[in-house]
């Protein structure tokens, strides 16, 4: 009675306190900056920083209150922390192989809903795939990087993914740069399906019961985090520029399974802190620091090799991309300091208020609420020290609830619906594994199918995966065997399939009148026509929409000193 009562009192206050920083969030101001950079900020004189004070305060503060009040009643000493986080012993499964079998065969449903899945026509988005496409065809021509567009996203992003395929097929088309996207979303689903096959492993889950446990995650995830036909008005819970952070969640995780830690997956960590960056932005920074978690923890546990073997991957992967990269590598780090001094008061939407009246307020809500949820529990592992979970389970729950609180970081100055819902993934992994761990462990202690026979309960696993999957999965045989001729006929597809009819006339118009000049500079935002014009641009700044201060303005004349004007 008394453990319920001390339960009670610490949900009670947690709720409060998120109440209270739901009261205080208008509350945390900062003075406007002196600074030159005309958007929805400076027109209300807000603070870019008011946005991550507000953040912090809103999860820490009922975060901390509940873990107090906790320590408080369990009696919990930090000394009695770190043996939780030594690794104790490796993850042994007796039946390791048939779960192996389980996930291959998860994996090549996943193909089969690749080579099935339509190649659709929408219209092309003349913003933000116009950053792709004319980013990449400048480099095309000219060979360069960050010293030919100023890029706003990452380099892989907006200019080498594109650029490379097109390389790859030597064709220039829209619906190769979209199916590149494609490619992503598969290794990103396919990441899905090896980090649920690895949580399975952590758990004290019973054959068969974790390979159902597997099955219903992983098909679960897979099924509403990614999307091959979504559209930009209707965003997917995870991105494919998620890759790196789901590269980096996997190999931690493979990390822990020894007690020896493998060598292997620590120096390929080390060398993600680097490519990190270059795939996306805001991503990398993620990445390293998540990577700087898990150097730290290798610290606390006395791993000093095995984290000195990290600290040395990190420090050669980037002496190496700057030797490679050349002089473009100070470019790159120009174009990222200038980024991240200015991108938010360029891009910057004041986040909506917890418990307001404001469009999206209440799915913001949500999602925080469920940011602190995933803290809270994956903390209360370690401060109760549950038996009933190894480890390796605890330590993957808490890194995919770090992970969590810090992927919202992208959505802090641009928290309009469609971003919002890109930041909730990793809530979502979070409680789809929480949830079903609970209810398949529950059902495995009240032996609901406690038929022994080895050989049956395998020939059920199997038929529960496929018959799961073929009627969960829109698998088309006839367009696995037509692929390679929709494929060839959906890349090869002229441009004009991907466009606007007002846009085909203007475009038509356009193209008599820049034939006879080398470069066009636009000043718009629909930078698309410089792709579709087959024009590179003539200063850097071919998307206006990135230039904030004067100083980068003035950047952008300067380049343009030679430029003919008509």
């Amino acid at each position: 009675m008394k453990i319920q009562k001390e339960n009670i009192i610490a949900i009670a206050s947690l709720i409060l306190s998120i109440a209270i920083s739901s009261f205080v969030w208008n509350f945390i101001k900062l003075p406007y900056p002196d600074i030159n950079i005309i958007g929805v900020y400076a027109e209300n004189e807000y603070n870019a920083f008011n946005e991550i004070l507000r953040y912090l305060f809103f999860i820490f503060f009922p975060l901390i209150t509940f873990i107090v009040l906790q320590i408080h009643y369990s009696k919990f000493k930090f000394v009695n922390l770190i043996p939780q986080l030594e690794i104790s012993e490796d993850i042994f499964y007796e039946s390791s192989k048939f779960i192996k079998i389980v996930r291959n065969i998860f994996i090549i449903f996943i193909l089969a809903e690749f080579f099935t899945a339509d190649f659709t026509l929408t219209p092309l988005d003349l913003f933000h795939e116009g950053q792709r496409l004319s980013s990449a065809y400048k480099s095309l021509i000219d060979n360069s990087l960050w010293s030919g567009s100023y890029v706003t996203v990452s380099i892989f992003y907006e200019t080498l993914s594109t650029k490379l395929i097109w390389l790859l097929f030597n064709h220039e088309s829209i619906g190769l740069m979209r199916f590149s996207d494609r490619i992503y979303i598969l290794a990103c689903k396919i990441l899905i399906v090896l980090i649920i096959y690895q949580i399975s492993l952590f758990t004290k889950l019973k054959f068969f019961y974790k390979e159902i446990f597997f099955t219903i995650c992983s098909l679960i995830l897979i099924s509403i985090l990614f999307d091959y036909n979504t559209d930009r008005n209707d965003a997917e819970y995870l991105l494919f520029r998620e890759l790196p952070i789901l590269l980096t969640s996997y190999f931690f995780f493979s990390i822990i399974s020894k007690k020896n830690f493998n060598i292997f997956f620590i120096i390929i960590l080390g060398i993600l802190s680097f490519l990190s960056m270059l795939w996306s932005i805001d991503r990398g920074i993620i990445c390293n620091i998540l990577i700087i978690s898990i150097f730290l923890y290798l610290l606390i546990l006395h791993k000093y090799n095995d984290g000195l073997i990290l600290f040395s991957s990190v420090i050669i992967s980037w002496i190496i991309g700057a030797v490679l990269l050349g002089n473009e590598f100070n470019y790159f780090l120009k174009n990222t300091f200038y980024l991240l001094k200015e991108i938010n008061y360029i891009f910057g939407e004041i986040h909506v208020s917890p418990f307001s009246f404001e469009d999206d307020s209440l799915r913001a809500l949500k999602i925080l609420v469920s940011i602190i949820f995933c803290l809270v529990i994956s903390f209360n592992f370690f401060i109760k020290n549950i038996k009933i979970f190894t480890t390796q389970y605890k330590l993957s729950m808490l890194f995919l609830a770090i992970t969590s609180f810090l992927t919202y970081g992208y959505n802090l100055g641009r928290s309009g619906g469609v971003h919002l819902k890109e930041v909730y993934g990793y809530s979502i992994i979070f409680i789809v594994v929480l949830i079903f761990y609970f209810i398949i462990n529950f059902i495995s202690k009240k032996n609901f199918l406690s038929n022994n026979n080895l050989k049956q309960k395998r020939i059920f696993v199997i038929f529960f995966v496929i018959s799961t999957f073929a009627f969960s999965l829109n698998i088309n045989i006839n367009n696995i065997l037509n692929f390679k001729n929709r494929f060839i006929d959906y890349i090869y597809l002229a441009d004009d399939n991907f466009i606007h009819k007002n846009d085909k006339s203007f475009l038509n118009n356009a193209k008599t009148f820049v034939q006879d000049f080398d470069c066009v500079q636009m000043f718009s935002n629909d930078v698309a026509y410089l792709y579709l014009l087959r024009k590179k641009n003539c200063s850097r700044y071919y998307l206006v929409f990135s230039l904030g201060s004067y100083e980068m303005q003035k950047k952008m004349i300067y380049d343009m000193k030679n430029t003919e004007l008509i």
